[in-house]
């Protein structure tokens, strides 16, 4: 028996008798129903298909949620939707901060936490979750009383244990102003990979961070 080119369906030779005309037919129409039923698995409104392992056969993908986009998963060899990674989270009380030291912020306060990521109570740190490796915007910002002309902050973001950027600022000299400092820092993390806080002042006297004046914060870009 002949065939199409393309996906091979069953076609009654030139020599063929016109009484197996209808078989013929019947044998084409179902291989043509099955071939269209494989390039077309979507089943509910809002799903997508994309191309399988399988020759001529799509996978269905259903709709995702409301806030999730499309990606691609963690093998690397197809479609998935995911949820934007993302955390906040703030400080509950004042953190007091000695001079000349590096020291992390104890944001303590989970506002934000899609993923489960963020750890307020041990570590204060976001750590990033299996297959969510890729590039993450991070920043953080504190704010302190004025001191003396001349005194400096520098905030650091760590990640994976070791200074990553340290940016340093200058307080303004007054009298009953509050600093505020902060940055931000598109970092590349894989999974695993986690991110801190951390600052440091030369004021000469212990400083105190103030709240809730102080947050630190991600998510995935």
């Amino acid at each position: 028996m002949a065939t199409t080119t393309n996906y091979g369906w069953t076609t009654p030779d030139d020599t063929a008798l016109v009484k197996d005309g209808a078989a013929a037919i019947r044998t084409l129409g179902s291989s043509a129903d099955t071939t269209i039923k494989n390039l077309n698995p979507e089943t509910t409104l809002g799903d997508i298909s994309y191309r399988s392992s399988t020759a001529n056969t799509n996978t269905r993908l259903a709709l995702g949620t409301t806030g999730q986009r499309l990606s691609v998963n963690a093998a690397g060899n197809a479609p998935e939707w995911q949820t934007p990674i993302a955390f906040l989270a703030e400080i509950s009380t004042g953190q007091s901060i000695t001079s000349g030291t590096i020291t992390k912020v104890q944001f303590d306060t989970e506002v934000i936490d899609n993923a489960s990521a963020y750890d307020p109570t041990t570590n204060y740190r976001f750590t990033v979750p299996t297959g969510q490796g890729g590039n993450y915007l991070i920043g953080f910002d504190v704010a302190w009383g004025v001191y003396s002309a001349g005194h400096q902050t520098i905030m650091y973001i760590y990640k994976n244990g070791a200074a990553y950027e340290s940016p340093a600022f200058p307080f303004r000299d007054g009298s009953s102003d509050v600093v505020s400092t902060s940055f931000q820092k598109v970092v590349a993390l894989a999974a695993g990979d986690y991110v801190e806080a951390y600052v440091q002042h030369n004021r000469g006297v212990a400083a105190t961070l103030y709240n809730p004046n102080a947050s630190f914060w991600g998510h995935k870009i």
